[in-house]
């Protein structure tokens, strides 16, 4: 049985004036379904593709005092 893998639990590493890096831990996968990548949303929409050996993403394009909704989603080849 093959089945979705849990969702990555995406935390704050470390954010200054200049950037914010975040975190995450490579989520439990089920059968068949192993995690070959993940995509990083700002504000909904996709800002990175990153492999699966990577949990870690600095985001350097924000601006000073303004709020960001960062969202991690790990993808399976299915």
């Amino acid at each position: 049985m093959t089945a979705s893998p849990d969702a990555p639990n995406l935390k704050l590493r470390a954010s200054n004036f200049k950037y914010a890096t975040l975190e995450w831990n490579k989520p439990m996968s089920y059968g068949d379904a192993t995690v070959i990548a993940y995509k990083i949303y700002i504000d909904g929409k996709v800002e990175a593709v990153l492999s699966a050996d990577q949990q870690v993403f600095t985001y350097s394009k924000g601006e000073s005092g303004k709020e960001y909704n960062f969202q991690v989603q790990a993808m399976t080849a299915d």
